[in-house]
């Protein structure tokens, strides 16, 4: 699952935009720059651009939206409960206390959300209105467009196969996905393979599979209905 513009805009509130490194706390390691980046690569006087900001935004939910889909085959999450936890994670570093590492119901993780709001011992206001805005996105329910099922292709598919309905289907999936531009004749050419292919590469090591072979098989499948879900 990917992080939403609804998501992104709640993350975007709470950690602001700034374009010239600086610490939150002295104490601090390290600088932090834009969109709460923060990291050896930030240093003393940086300065960069929206743009850049906004990609250095985008780099950064990859490792929170991975963290998060780590747990996905345990909750199954929708649209806002993702959403909720991947600005969650942004902010604390992880999800996996907040879980107990998956072993806590949907009602105990959004109530436990609020006690992440201290800092040594204090509840820090900013801190807390974040935790109630998450509490809130977590519990509130998908609207009927964002249930919508999306039609997955059936596997195993490969080279060769011709005149093919879910090729067809693949080929919609895959240019809705990752931008394929496929045309959608149902003949699962050397352009289809090589869209199998890069979709394989791009979540390569993951809980999916490992193996790139340009293949549509169930794993590739299970990688596709998450992407596109």
């Amino acid at each position: 699952m990917k992080t939403s513009q609804k998501g992104i805009d709640l993350l975007k509130q709470f950690e602001g935009c700034r374009l010239t490194a600086y610490k939150c706390l002295p104490s601090e390691t390290y600088y932090t720059i834009g969109y709460g980046h923060y990291g050896a690569d930030v240093k003393i006087g940086m300065k960069i651009t929206q743009k850049e900001a906004e990609e250095l935004l985008r780099k950064d939910l990859v490792t929170y939206e991975y963290q998060v889909n780590c747990y996905d085959n345990i909750y199954h999450w929708n649209a806002n409960e993702f959403d909720a936890l991947v600005s969650f994670a942004y902010n604390i570093g992880s999800i996996h206390q907040l879980t107990n590492y998956g072993k806590r119901d949907r009602k105990t993780i959004a109530e436990k959300m609020l006690l992440y709001c201290n800092s040594g011992g204090v509840r820090i206001a900013g801190l807390y209105s974040r935790r109630l805005k998450e509490q809130a996105l977590f519990l509130t329910p998908v609207t009927a467009e964002e249930k919508k099922e999306v039609i997955i292709a059936k596997p195993v598919l490969r080279k060769g196969m011709k005149n093919s309905k879910q090729v067809r289907i693949l080929q919609q999936n895959l240019n809705d996905a990752i931008g394929a531009s496929l045309d959608i004749d149902g003949s699962y050419g050397s352009l289809t393979k090589q869209a199998v292919t890069d979709l394989q590469k791009k979540y390569h090591g993951t809980l999916y599979f490992d193996k790139i072979d340009g293949i549509y098989g169930k794993h590739t499948e299970a990688c596709l209905k998450e992407v596109l879900r």
